[in-house]
């Protein structure tokens, strides 16, 4: 989504995701922003009156803060901003992190300031509705005024615009009928809220002409003549829809994230009970003996002492091993070029599986959101070999031109049928989750990935820009 930033920040308020939304708008590519404070985006008076820190603790208590006003981006420059924070929580309840909305709404705030204009000079006039309709026409908002049954009186450009009738087509029609309203509170209670305080802001669901659905963020207000009798209803109504559609997306990635945050504690548990667990229990068992005694004398005490130190290093072993896969150190101090080789022979070893590297015998340091993203994919797509292809070979290429880097892990198994990959890619499967993370971890740099699969193996492509640019707009993965 290139016209929202949407981006997460952990507990402290640092940045920890980072979209191509987020970079056109902010200026910052993920790796100069992530890790940095939420304050690098406010203005210097917000930043002192510790207004950052106030709308996440708003956040974690109501689940939800919303706001207009200044942001800064990387060039200092200032914009006017939408920003919607939404409290993260894991299925236990915990907050872990926010996610964050951004739009860029100066053109927009620019639009309501002559809007504003207009309804002050509104104000003033005494004419005819026809009079006052062409300070209306400004708007790029849909404008409505009804009159007290509800008959549209006046229907702006903007109106035109938003939901596709002619003002000839409007004009005499009832609204709620005409746009076929859906209510978010009942219909009462905003006539109620008109009358008794002049003034009702809330969302609706409309209709377009040509059947569209809208989510309308409405302003309403009550008009009265000069004596205070009701006149008519003026409705403002912009369409939200896209923003609507973005939090859904956000709400829905954010649980795709923590179901792939739980299947990954899940595996680590399973390898600590099933390896590390079992020979503590043995370890456990020996020094027992050894501690209580009994006949357990001179050979035999030899014995289990030993049996107790190699115990102790394959615990090491294995604890080093899950560790390094989780974020091998290799990768951050040597990049690619040593972390690979390391990671595919280790993978050998530990599955049985013939595999072969060729590797572009010149590749350097990449910016460490793609040598990790690199390293990510290698490492799914090679788990997947092992779990689910029933291949007994696999071949990995990594290779690096002036543009991007190219990795690709090829098997000779079973493969997936094309609606089964389909599945899996659109996280309707339990595989799903680990392809669909890849392929959302690659698209967020601008990247391709490409599977394909058959009787004679599967094979899983990602090419990433060098510098984690987005190559193409709609990128469809």
């Amino acid at each position: 989504m290139q016209d929202y930033a949407i981006f997460t920040l952990d507990l402290e308020g640092r940045v920890s995701s980072w979209n191509a939304g987020a970079e056109r708008i902010k200026g910052y590519r993920a790796e100069e922003i992530i890790g940095q404070p939420i304050s690098r985006f406010h203005p210097e008076e917000d930043v002192r009156s510790g207004k950052p820190r106030r709308e996440l603790e708003i956040a974690a208590r109501e689940g939800r803060y919303e706001d207009e006003g200044w942001r800064l981006r990387k060039d200092s420059s200032r914009f006017w901003a939408n920003v919607i924070i939404t409290a993260i929580h894991n299925e236990a309840g915990q907050l872990i992190g926010f996610s964050k909305v951004t739009r860029d709404f100066t053109e927009r705030r620019e639009a309501q300031q002559r809007l504003e204009s207009s309804y002050r000079a509104l104000e003033s006039l005494t004419g005819t509705l026809q009079e006052q309709a062409a300070l209306l026409q400004l708007a790029h908002d849909a404008i409505i005024v009804r009159d007290l049954n509800s008959a549209i009186r006046f229907w702006n450009r903007g109106a035109e615009r938003t939901y596709g009738w002619s003002k000839e087509e409007a004009l005499g029609k009832v609204t709620h009928d005409f746009l076929q309203t859906e209510f978010s509170v009942p219909c009462e209670e905003i006539e109620r809220a008109l009358y008794e305080a002049g003034i009702w802001e809330g969302e609706l669901v409309h209709r377009t002409r040509d059947g569209a659905r809208l989510v309308i963020e409405s302003r309403q207000a009550l008009r009265r003549d000069d004596q205070g009798q009701p006149l008519d209803i003026l409705e403002i109504n912009r369409d939200i829809t896209e923003r609507k559609r973005a939090e859904d997306s956000l709400r829905e990635l954010s649980g795709r994230l923590l179901r792939m945050q739980d299947d990954e504690r899940r595996r680590i548990g399973r390898e600590l009970h099933d390896s590390v667990g079992q020979a503590l229990s043995v370890l456990k068992m020996n020094l027992d003996t050894l501690q209580s005694g009994g006949n357990v004398q001179g050979e035999e005490a030899k014995q289990r002492v030993g049996s107790c130190v190699h115990l102790a290093d394959e615990c090491i072993k294995e604890i080093r091993t899950i560790s390094y896969l989780l974020y091998p150190p290799l990768l951050e101090e040597m990049g690619l070029k040593s972390a690979v080789p390391w990671y595919v022979e280790g993978f050998a070893k530990r599955s049985g599986i013939r595999t072969t590297l060729e590797m572009a015998p010149d590749l350097g340091r990449l910016p460490r959101e793609v040598e990790t993203a690199v390293f990510r994919v290698l490492q799914e797509s090679l788990t997947n070999v092992h779990r689910h292809s029933g291949s007994l070979t696999a071949r990995v290429h990594v290779q690096m031109n002036h543009q991007a880097i190219t990795v690709e892990v090829q098997d000779e198994g079973k493969g997936m049928p094309p609606g089964d990959l389909q599945s899996r890619l659109e996280g309707r499967a339990t595989l799903g989750v680990g392809l669909r993370g890849m392929n959302e971890r690659v698209r967020q740099l601008g990247g391709r990935l490409q599977i394909s699969s058959g009787g004679n193996g599967t094979t899983v492509t990602a090419t990433i820009p060098r510098e984690g640019h987005a190559i193409a707009a709609g990128n469809d993965g």
